[in-house]
This record gives structure tokens, C-alpha cells and sequence, in this order.
């Protein structure tokens, strides 16, 4: 709503500088321009992350995961509590953690609902999307 309102003044303004000789292209592209720059990233942009982030077949056996809509609805809910880099940030470490002791990855629904917690492992935000997975350690 509060985006519509700043919308709408804008175009007032513009409307109002059109009347005193402004190009009427030029209302059209600044209300453009100032709906894209307000426009936040989609939620859904975040979930269509973290749900391409888990594994549709099991690493280790092979297996589906049991990924559905549903778990779209739960990626929403985390996404309250959790940014979706966080969330990427644990699949991956789940699923290495996982890969390298040759243990079964959950369900994906499974998974979501009872999220380990790797909190004291997490990097620092700023670092946190551009690695994509933990090293092992040796």
C-alpha cells in the first residue's frame, strides 16, 4: 500500500510538471524507474532458492527426497525467523555433513520441521552467500 501511495505521488508530481511543458515519455519512464527501484526482492524469490537448494534424489542412496508444493509453505514460514541465504547455507552444510559420513539425507518435508541448528558454524552474513559450502575438516 505504502509503495502505491509513493507511486501515486510520483506520477502526480510528474503529471502537474507535464502540465507546465514536461514530455509526457518522461512521466511514463520516471514512474517506471521508481516502481522497479522500490519494487524489494520477491519472497518468492527466496523460497524458489532454498527449495533448489536441497537435493531432489538422496546423494547417498539415491532416492527421492519427497520434495512438493508443500514445502514451499514451510520454506515461507522459516523465511520469518531465517534469510534465505541462511537457509541455503544449511541445506549445503546438512547435505556435506551428510555425503561425507555416508548417512541418509531426511526428507525434505522432514528436514524443514526439525532444522539443525549450525548456528555457532555460520559465517558472518556478509560472508555467508558467497560460500557455498563448508570444507571438510582434516
Amino acid at each position: 500500500m505504502e509503495r502505491t501511495l509513493k507511486v501515486i505521488a510520483v506520477l502526480l508530481s510528474r503529471v502537474l510538471g507535464m502540465m507546465s511543458g514536461e514530455n509526457s515519455g518522461d512521466i511514463l519512464a520516471s514512474a517506471e524507474a521508481v516502481v522497479d527501484a522500490q519494487t524489494p526482492p520477491s519472497e518468492d524469490e527466496g523460497v524458489e532458492k532454498v527449495y533448489r537448494a536441497y537435493p531432489t534424489k538422496c546423494p547417498v542412496r539415491g532416492t527421492a527426497t519427497g520434495k512438493c508444493q508443500k514445502n514451499k509453505n514451510q520454506i515461507r514460514t522459516l523465511l520469518k525467523q531465517h534469510t534465505p541465504d541462511e537457509l541455503v547455507w544449511t541445506i549445503n552444510r546438512y547435505i556435506d555433513e551428510c555425503t561425507r559420513g555416508n548417512v541418509y539425507i531426511k526428507n525434505f518435508g522432514t528436514f524443514l520441521n526439525q532444522l539443525p541448528d549450525y548456528s555457532d558454524e555460520m559465517p558472518p552474513v556478509e560472508v555467508a552467500s558467497s560460500i557455498p559450502r563448508p570444507r571438510p575438516q582434516e
